[in-house]
């Protein structure tokens, strides 16, 4: 072995080189640090308690590193501590083995000794039971199906809080479904060994076990959907799902967005809130007397631009502004922007009354403003050159219907007269016209001819069949008697049918080949015209 030995006798410090089978040593003999140095500069320090520092004078650690350090192996240390609590970038990119450490190691920031307070806790709680890949349902023929392997959280009991492990469950190859039945398909956590299962209810507790779709087989065909319980990204999709399904809506809590009227044609409309997304808005109040207006629109047409009263004039034909002929009805459509924007879209057409004006629909053809950056929030119905609206409209989201009569006898007004074109059953509104009866028969108790003459009243083309009429029902056919009795089968005239005013007016000609039953005629008739069937003394 060789040795160089370097000694300050004045300080008493050595330090030296000394090489041998074991390798090379450096170092100091002497309680002193060891300083390497390049261009003059301190490059590894150590002291003389072993402290390594690199960059630093002063390690007072087993090493310390000032400046950046890049490790391309593994680091193998039981924890990491970062001295900022800012830590922007604090251990950015390196790959961690904490060997058999778990969620359940590593405690967050808590207050005191909080029940809750580690990285797995984080889990338990803001996660939840549910699919992830895979799982899905196949129709394999034969009236059965296949689950595919798939991937998911799972609880370990049912419990909001029980522990969140990830898993996979293996395929299920073949399911049989019995014909003409519903069956419910998802995931259990089957005490430790998650599996496909089929159920005959929907009874998921969505803890420790949660639905990946159902299947129907009707009458041997296979029906199935795959709807899983996704959990995956949950946040982002929860808030597209609200975007899409219900798009702006109002805020009911704190109310408001009320369109009104006011002056002449002016537009009002309260405060209020608007929520899209996760997100709200709030809408300042509109008064169009003062210093608010609205632009105006017919299909994608601007009309209007910062205009503060509303057209009673015209409406939308096909996407070109028209005048509305007297007296007509239509309808204007008023949206609301997210920034306070006021929007005025023309109806699509004319009506002859308020009633035809209230079923009109939304505009189809309409602004791209409306159709993205904007909500229905009421709209005017009003007749042609009114100066106020006849009736104005706030939309909601939540409609009530009012009580509708179930019995013809609680309407209103059953005893106006209110169509003249139909007979009343009293009898006061005479016929305008000929009344035919058609086919049918009419039934009284007895007819009364207004006109003396009645030269055509009861009459017939020919009468076949004997007539019967009681006797107190002939007045006033003083001359028509011969016309409304030629009958082909005779006429039977009871006791006292033919009075006194028919005079002699009834003469063989004019009753033939009948009879009259009963005592009494009282008239004057030419005997040669009578033949008596009766020595009665009263004839």
């Amino acid at each position: 072995p060789s040795n160089l030995s370097v000694r300050d006798s004045t300080n008493n410090v050595e330090t030296f080189l000394f090489a041998s089978s074991v390798g090379g040593i450096m170092g100091t003999v002497t309680d002193d640090p060891l300083n390497i140095q390049t261009n003059n500069t301190s490059a590894i320090f150590i002291d003389a308690s072993q402290n390594v520092g690199i960059g630093d004078a002063t390690p007072t650690y087993k090493l310390d590193v000032t400046g950046l350090a890049r490790f391309t192996g593994l680091v193998d240390a039981s924890h990491f501590v970062a001295t900022s609590t800012t830590a922007t970038s604090t251990f950015t990119g390196i790959q961690w083995d904490y060997s058999t450490s778990t969620g359940q190691d590593l405690t967050l920031n808590r207050i005191g000794n909080s029940t809750f307070s580690t990285v797995q806790d984080l889990q338990n709680i803001f996660h939840s039971a549910g699919w992830t890949s895979g799982g899905t349902i196949a129709d394999i023929g034969g009236a059965a199906i296949s689950v595919a392997a798939g991937t998911g959280l799972i609880r370990t009991s049912n419990s909001a809080t029980a522990l969140v492990p990830y898993f996979d469950w293996v395929a299920s190859t073949t399911i049989d479904i019995p014909a003409d039945t519903i069956r419910y398909i998802g995931v259990e956590y089957n005490s430790g060994s998650p599996r496909a299962a089929i159920r005959t209810t929907y009874n998921w507790n969505l803890k420790t076990d949660f639905p990946l779709g159902n299947v129907v087989n009707e009458g041997g065909t296979i029906h199935l959907e795959n709807t899983p319980q996704a959990v995956g990204d949950h946040a982002a999709t929860m808030i597209e799902r609200a975007f899409e399904s219900l798009g702006k809506q109002r805020d009911n809590i704190t109310g408001g967005l009320i369109i009104g009227e006011t002056g002449s044609r002016n537009v009002t409309m309260s405060s209020g809130t608007l929520w899209e997304r996760l997100s709200s808005f709030a809408i300042s109040a509109i008064d169009t007397s003062g210093a608010d207006t609205f632009d105006t629109y017919c299909g994608t047409t601007k009309n209007e631009t910062a205009t503060s009263t509303w057209d009673n004039l015209n409406y939308c034909n096909s996407g070109s502004l028209t005048a509305l002929s007297n007296n007509r009805w239509a309808v204007l459509w008023f949206y609301i922007e997210l920034d306070g924007g006021f929007i005025m879209q023309y109806g699509t057409a004319q009506y002859v009354s308020e009633a035809s004006a209230e079923i009109e629909g939304t505009p189809s053809t309409v602004t791209n403003r409306v159709i993205a950056q904007s909500k229905l929030i009421g709209r005017f119905i009003f007749q042609e050159s009114a100066s106020t609206a006849e009736s104005i409209e706030t939309v909601f989201a939540t409609t009530f219907a009012g009580a509708v009569v179930t019995d013809h006898g609680n309407l209103a007004g059953l005893s106006d007269d209110d169509h003249t074109q139909y007979v009343l059953a009293d009898g006061t509104r005479a016929l305008t016209a000929n009344w035919d009866a058609g086919s049918f028969d009419i039934t009284a108790t007895r007819f009364v001819a207004d006109d003396a003459t009645a030269t055509t009243s009861l009459q017939a083309t020919s009468v076949t069949g004997a007539i019967s009429i009681l006797g107190e029902y002939f007045t006033n056919f003083t001359t028509y008697v011969r016309s409304l009795f030629t009958a082909g089968t005779g006429i039977n005239i009871s006791s006292g049918s033919i009075s006194a005013t028919l005079g002699t007016s009834i003469d063989a000609g004019e009753i033939t080949a009948g009879a009259i039953d009963g005592d009494d005629i009282n008239s004057n008739i030419a005997g040669s015209h009578l033949t008596l069937t009766s020595a009665s003394p009263d004839t």
